[in-house]
């Protein structure tokens, strides 16, 4: 008798616990979020998460890294509201560099740093890689 009591209390533990988790994988998009990190690729999560030219801008970051085959650290001046970019270079050499970063930049603001000091190296949007003249 004692037995089919313990039984019966250990099968609603193990429905009750099965329940909770099933409400939590639920809850957080588990399944969802685990096969997106599967099939995305490092770089196309992070560009979506941080936009290509907004905000963050790290996909234009990204990009500018690897068509220039940048291996040092680059001056970035975001304009936006949003945080600093520049831990995105953060592994790369200290080096001296001519050339900087625009993020966010509105050609019609008043901004300390004006273009005309500047030679366009490449441009998407909102976002420039420049280079002093």
């Amino acid at each position: 008798m004692f037995a089919a009591i313990y039984n019966k209390k250990k099968y609603y533990k193990i429905i009750l616990i099965l329940t909770i988790l099933l409400i939590v994988v639920k809850q957080t998009d588990f399944f969802k979020k685990l096969y997106f990190t599967i099939t995305r690729s490092y770089e196309a999560r992070l560009i979506k998460e941080y936009e290509f030219c907004g905000r963050e801008s790290i996909g234009f970051l990204n990009n500018i890294k690897d068509q220039f085959n940048i291996d040092y650290k680059i001056p970035i001046i975001n304009y936006a509201d949003s945080p600093n970019s520049s831990w995105y270079f953060a592994n790369l050499k200290n080096n001296i560099t001519n050339k900087i970063i625009f993020l966010n930049y509105n050609k019609d603001a008043n901004y300390s740093k004006d273009l005309e000091a500047y030679n366009v190296i490449y441009k998407h949007n909102d976002c420039y890689y420049l280079e002093k003249k």
